[in-house]
């Protein structure tokens, strides 16, 4: 009898089981959006697992990611910092999306 060994090579963003990126031409809005959804979804998991991402929000929001690529939001909050409610011009404090 002869075994076969087959070797995965992976790298650590292919870890989470990552979204299929290629679109047919004539995907309809609603999958492009599904898609992109999901490939923020897996954004946050990287940069939680990093620890550049402390969201206040148990299903965490997507405002941080989007603006700043890191969260600080539950620690700010806990620190009884103010809201800011534009979160592109964050200097520090939570976003105006956070729920206390």
């Amino acid at each position: 009898m002869r075994a076969t060994v087959l070797l995965a090579v992976t790298s650590p963003v292919s870890a989470v089981a990552p979204a299929q990126t290629k679109q047919p031409v004539d995907a309809s809005p609603k999958d492009k959006i599904e898609l992109a959804k999901q490939l923020l979804e897996e954004a946050k998991k990287a940069l939680m697992n990093d620890g550049k991402y402390d969201c206040c929000i148990k299903d965490a929001c997507d405002r941080c990611a989007l603006d700043h690529q890191n969260c600080d939001c539950a620690t700010d909050v806990k620190a009884g910092r103010q809201f800011v409610l534009i979160a592109t011009q964050r200097d520090s404090g939570a976003t105006g999306m956070c729920q206390v």
